[in-house]
Formats: C-alpha cells, structure tokens, sequence
C-alpha cells in the first residue's frame, strides 16, 4: 500500500481512505466478513493495487453497478466453465474408462484412443488457458502491455514497462472496448501513455463505464466522439 493511503470501515462499508480525503474504491479488494472469511472481489479501480479489507455483507454497502459487474463476470466464468471445462473433464473421463476397458481386449484400438485423448488434454488445456487470460492476463505483470496487448490485436508503439496500475487500467480498458473497434493503438508520447480505437459502433453503457473508471483511477482521461475513443494517462 503507498504512503498516505490506508483502508478503513468507512460507514459499514469498504473503502480507501486517502490522506486528500477522498473514499474511492480500490482497484482489487479481497472483501472479508466479520469472521475474516472472503466473500468477495472488488474489481474497480483505485489505488493501490491490492489492499485486504473489512467490509460489510450488506448490499447498500456497495454501489449497485460494482454489485452488477460482481454478478456479471461470476455468471461468464461459470458458463465457462460449466460449458468448457466440465464438458472436457467428463469427455476425458469417458475416454479412459473406455481405454481401460480395452486394454485387455484390443491393445491397440486402446492405444489409439489414447493418442487422441492426448490430443484432446491439450486442446483442453488451451481452452483453460484462454479462459484465465480473460480472468486475468499472467502475461502483463510479467512482460508488460506490449505482448499483453498483442492477443487483443492491439497496435503498440513506444512502450515501456510501467506501474502495473496503469498497465492494468490501459488493458482491461482495451478488453472492454476492442470488440467495438475496427482499430485499436497504444503508445508513448513520453509525457502520458494514449489509447485509441477508430471505427467504434454499439457501445454498451456498462463497457465504456468500466473503460472510463479504469483510466480515471489512475489520473486520465476517456472519450467517446464520432466512434473514436481516444485517452490518455499521464506519467508524469
């Protein structure tokens, strides 16, 4: 946590309390209950980073979009999962009784299945991946936006490596946006690190929300005009 800020109950609820006086919230929150069990992530952006607080377990507590977008991201991991992942786990199930089954009968009909179960395990696995990277991408903390960036099809210029604050904020403004853009670009002017989509159309309310809240918590600025959204992060 950086110097002058600190998380407080504020009012039953969790927040960031700076030393300026503002409450915002933090960017991720483990949200513990009275008994110190987790019960949820808060996922809006503020700083720091990462904190570990009490909050309350009552729903006037939080505003209500950080509740919608809380329920909205649970319900698409769970599809996910329940339509990806276990539908794997239990075809490969199937497949190694089956196997097993023929081990004794046909050796090599049993062996051929394995090969393919194999084939499928990876594929599998691939599919798991992709899932995590929308959770959350392993690769930014690590090498920062420009290979992050790349499997959005982000363009990326000048880049360096920055706080992962502002990564994380420039990243999950393009994942909420790229699929309304024909175009999208991020670069370093060297003062402020810029983002922008062309050809935007059919922008949800929620998703330029998110995208805005997520730059604003690090001190820039969004806009949508004429399907362009352009913005801009300062650094210094």
């Amino acid at each position: 946590m950086r110097t002058g800020e600190r998380c407080a109950r504020a009012s039953g609820s969790a927040r960031c309390r700076r030393r300026s006086g503002s409450t915002r919230w933090p960017s991720r929150c483990l949200l513990l209950g009275p008994d110190a069990t987790p019960f949820g992530l808060a996922a809006t952006a503020c700083l720091p980073t990462t904190a570990i607080v009490l909050a309350s377990l009552d729903a006037e507590a939080y505003p209500l979009h950080v509740l919608s977008d809380f329920d909205r991201e649970r319900r698409r991991i769970e599809e996910a999962l329940h339509d990806g992942v276990q539908q794997d786990l239990a075809a490969t199930v199937v497949a190694v009784e089956l196997a097993r089954e023929l081990l004794d009968s046909d050796p090599a009909a049993a062996r051929s299945l394995l090969e393919e179960l194999a084939a499928q395990v990876e594929a599998a696995l691939e599919r798991v991946r992709a899932l995590a990277g929308t959770v959350y991408p392993s690769i930014l903390p690590v090498r920062g936006l420009t290979d992050a960036l790349r499997s959005l099809d982000v363009e990326t210029a000048d880049l360096e490596r920055y706080p992962l604050e502002i990564e994380e904020a420039v990243y999950f403004s393009c994942t909420a946006l790229r699929s309304r853009a024909t175009r999208a670009r991020v670069w370093s002017d060297g003062a402020a690190l810029r983002l922008e989509l062309l050809g935007v159309t059919a922008v949800k309310g929620d998703e330029l929300s998110l995208a805005r809240e997520r730059i604003a918590a690090v001190g820039g600025q969004l806009d949508l005009s004429a399907g362009r959204v352009s913005a801009a992060v300062p650094l210094r």
